[in-house]
């Protein structure tokens, strides 16, 4: 929090939040929150983590690793194993009826899986790290 912010009365920072989304390409994700749930930003770093890439507001914006910082901290419990892939909710659609009368085939859109067994290799890795 800046000394203008205190200032201004302001007592505490912003809360943020961030959600495990897994790991796949190389690289651990966490999803940037709004108070609503939204998804606000993107933030990656592979392994070992050196350097933090955000994604927001169509910009992506490198920051070195810091496991001092809110997202550095977040980023470090992923790469350690101790965060949980949320599971994304999908609603099964209802199925569309044809023209004859008869149901259509539905076709479910699946997420890529995230490669857990390289997710438990990078976690032994980490672990060795610190």
């Amino acid at each position: 929090m800046s000394e203008e912010d205190r200032k201004r009365g302001k007592e505490a920072g912003d809360v943020v939040m961030y959600r495990y989304a897994g790991f796949w390409d190389g690289e651990f994700h966490l999803e940037g929150l709004n108070d609503n749930g939204d998804i606000t930003s993107v933030n990656t770093c592979s392994q070992p983590c050196i350097a933090l890439k955000s994604y927001y507001g169509g910009r992506m914006i490198r920051t070195a690793y810091n496991p001092a910082s809110v997202v550095g901290a977040a980023m470090e419990d992923a790469m350690k194993g101790r965060l949980v892939r949320k599971k994304p909710e999908r609603k099964r659609p209802e199925p569309s009826v044809d023209t004859d009368g008869s149901q259509a085939e539905m076709i479910a859109e699946v997420a890529p899986a995230a490669e857990e067994d390289g997710v438990q290799s990078n976690l032994a890795a980490a672990d060795n790290l610190h």
